[in-house]
Parts: C-alpha cells; sequence; structure tokens
C-alpha cells in the first residue's frame, strides 16, 4: 500500500478520535452546568439579601436586624405598603405600582426600574430611576439623582422619621449635612438651561408630611 494512503488514513482516524473526545468533554462540561444550576435553583437565599415580591394589598415591615447592610430587593408589588426600618446596603425597586414605600438611610445606591402612581422615601448616596411615571420621591441623596425614561417625577426632601433613624444615619454612613434632592440628571433631557419637563420639585404645600410614625398606619 502506498505510505500516503497510509498516513492519510491515520490522519483521519485521529481526527475523529479528536472529534468524539471534543464530544465527550463538551457534553461533561454541559452536564456539570445544568447540574449547579439546579443546586443554584433550589438553594436558599443568603443572608446579604432580603427579597419582597409579588404582593398585592399587603402591609409589611422589615426591622433593622432583617435589612442592615443587606441588599433589600422588592419586586411586583400592588397597593401596598412598605416600612423598611434599618440602613440596607443597597434597595432595588421593580414593578410596583400604588405603592408606599418608607425605607431607613440606603449606604449605597437606590435603583428603580418600571414604577409608577408612588411614594418613596429613602436618604441614600446613589438614586437612579429608570421607567417611571407619577411617583413622589421625598430623597436624602448625597450625589446627583438620575431619572431616564421617567415621566411627572416629583421630587422633595426625606422627612420620615422613626426612633432608631440616627443611628441607622450614623450606621449607613451618609452625609446628613449633604443633600441634593432637588439635583436631577435626565438621560432624555439634554438641553442646557431649560429644566426638563419630565420631573418638578413638589411645592411645599403639596407635600407629604403626615407619614405615620415608626409604621403604624392602616391599608
Amino acid at each position: 500500500m502506498d505510505p500516503a494512503v497510509e498516513d492519510g488514513g491515520d490522519l483521519t482516524i485521529e481526527i475523529n478520535d479528536a472529534a468524539k473526545v471534543k464530544e465527550r468533554l463538551q457534553k461533561r462540561h454541559q452536564a456539570r452546568l445544568e447540574d449547579a444550576e439546579r443546586r443554584n435553583a433550589s438553594a436558599p437565599p443568603t443572608r446579604e439579601q432580603c427579597g419582597i415580591s409579588n404582593l398585592s394589598n399587603e402591609f409589611v415591615t422589615k426591622t433593622s436586624e432583617e435589612i442592615s447592610k443587606q441588599v433589600v430587593l422588592l419586586t411586583h408589588l400592588t397597593h401596598c405598603k412598605v416600612r423598611l426600618f434599618g440602613s440596607p446596603s443597597t434597595v432595588h425597586l421593580k414593578h410596583i405600582e400604588d405603592c408606599e414605600i418608607l425605607c431607613g438611610p440606603v449606604a449605597s445606591s437606590v435603583l428603580i426600574d418600571h414604577c409608577t402612581n408612588s411614594t418613596l422615601a429613602f436618604p441614600c448616596q446613589q438614586l437612579r430611576i429608570h421607567n417611571t411615571t407619577n411617583t413622589q420621591v421625598y430623597v436624602h441623596v448625597t450625589s446627583r439623582a438620575i431619572v431616564e425614561n421617567c415621566s411627572r417625577v416629583g421630587f422633595a426632601p426625606f422627612t420620615w422619621s422613626y426612633p432608631r433613624l440616627e443611628e441607622d444615619f450614623s450606621l449607613s454612613g451618609l452625609d446628613k449635612d449633604r443633600n441634593n434632592w432637588n439635583l436631577v440628571d435626565d438621560c432624555n433631557w439634554l438641553e442646557t438651561g431649560t429644566p426638563s419637563p419630565n420631573w418638578t420639585v413638589i411645592t411645599e404645600g403639596e407635600r407629604k408630611n403626615n407619614f405615620p410614625k415608626g409604621g403604624i398606619f392602616h391599608l
């Protein structure tokens, strides 16, 4: 037999063997990924997260022991009132409708997405609001708030209080003397010298100053 033919045959065998080995490795890798996904899906939430989701017409309270230094996730809430006593590290709000959410000092950022017809109050370091309409925000923020794809969003100074508020401010590390509640950047409005029509300052006569002390209220 021609040596060239023999060499070609050996090369074909080697290529086929390599393809089979690669296929086995890919299947093994995929099986490991699927197993990891199953374990993650069944694992309990970590201590660093506190979640409230899929509720309607509920009154929810979280204590300082439950949320301090944790990431708080609030999603798919309708006509709920939420009181968060303590200093979480970060707060995420998504798909919030007809709710009143009051929160203690947030050490870093508050991220809001798809919120409508709601009243929110919190001190924080950074505030980002997306896809939100007809919502009032009572805020103490040490940087400039940012809004995007929003309309009829009103801002006023943070006015809620509860017994451990000062202690939680100290825990959060926020500067109480630095509050940029009325400095807002609108990603959809780049004209200089002309105020954005998508957000306003809530006038003193229209501000809500009767938040229940200590979170006592009725739905």
